[in-house]
């Protein structure tokens, strides 16, 4: 399945400022003529972009690398999905019954699940995230 995700934000007028314009473009001529769905999501900005930068650009990608290895083929969202499940700080709520995502995370919280990611991915995926900090 092809897909993209864009990030934005919303202005005081009700319309939607996106980054990546050319992307969502390049996207909607590749699939011309197809039903298109979007789903919207609005979070505050409690975790920092380079914190999502970071989990979507680097943890996800060497994850499923990392399930790769021992012959677990996963695209990027199931791979992401999984890490979300193996994490007892991204359970659903009391009364809810969807994982918790990244945008639902403080500053605090998203940097707990990176570094227990990282212990994750060394324990299971024998795959070891190198903080870009720490280079």
């Amino acid at each position: 399945m092809d897909y993209i995700r864009l990030k934005g934000q919303s202005t005081n007028e009700g319309k939607l400022l996106i980054s990546g314009k050319s992307e969502m473009t390049d996207y909607l001529r590749r699939n011309a003529g197809k039903r298109i769905l979007i789903t919207m999501q609005a979070f505050d900005a409690k975790t920092t972009e380079a914190h999502i930068g970071f989990y979507f650009g680097k943890v996800v990608p060497d994850a499923r690398e990392g399930f790769r290895k021992l012959g677990v083929h996963l695209t990027e969202q199931e791979t992401e999905r999984q890490l979300r499940e193996a994490c007892p700080l991204m359970q659903p709520e009391y009364g809810k019954k969807e994982l918790k995502t990244v945008y639902d995370l403080d500053r605090v919280q998203m940097i707990e699940y990176i570094d227990w990611l990282k212990q994750y991915m060394a324990e299971n995926l024998y795959t070891f995230v190198i903080d870009p900090r720490n280079i």
